[in-house]
């Protein structure tokens, strides 16, 4: 009888212990991603006289120096691109946007 009795409490402690610790991972997991901003690709086709430069700045809708040449050197990532002077009218390019706000190719 003792026995049963340290076990139901036993089980009980263990599962209080893992509902407590399984709140915590959650919490600090959420505190991680927020600050990370998620994102959308899309496909967007280069138009004549189009640059890195403005694609950049169509993407992330901000005028920020700053932001527009992270963005250019990501766009040069994900799209392979060695020298930009080379960006050929037609060609399609690989974009990203926040997803808080919608892109719109033209």
């Amino acid at each position: 009888m003792r026995r049963r009795k340290f076990q139901k409490r036993l089980m009980i402690i263990v599962l209080v212990l893992f509902a407590v610790g399984g709140i915590r991972v959650q919490a600090m997991a959420s505190d991680n991603l927020s600050g990370i901003n998620p994102r959308s690709y899309a496909s967007r086709q280069i138009q004549r006289g189009d640059t890195l430069w403005s694609i950049a700045e169509e993407c992330i809708g901000s005028d920020d120096v700053k932001d527009i040449q992270e963005c250019v050197e990501e766009l040069k990532s994900i799209n392979h691109i060695v020298n930009d002077r080379n960006l050929k009218a037609g060609a399609y390019l690989t974009v990203y946007y926040e997803t808080s706000r919608e892109y719109s190719a033209k």
